[in-house]
């Protein structure tokens, strides 16, 4: 994982496997996909979030 590798490369440890970090991960991303939306519905886009996106990659495409 990158998160992983950044955290080594600074000598650093990371406490990954928690609910806490899974948490984390999932708000951070909820955050920054609600961010993408505004960001494109203001210049006029329509959105539409698919929740199986990595279990249809070729489909999708």
């Amino acid at each position: 994982m990158r998160v992983e590798k950044t955290v080594h490369m600074h000598n650093k440890e990371i406490e990954s496997g928690t609910v806490e970090s899974f948490n984390v991960a999932v708000i951070d991303s909820a955050l920054f996909a609600q961010n993408v939306v505004v960001v494109l519905e203001s210049k006029g886009h329509g959105i539409c979030y698919i929740g199986g996106v990595r279990n249809n990659l070729k489909e999708i495409s």
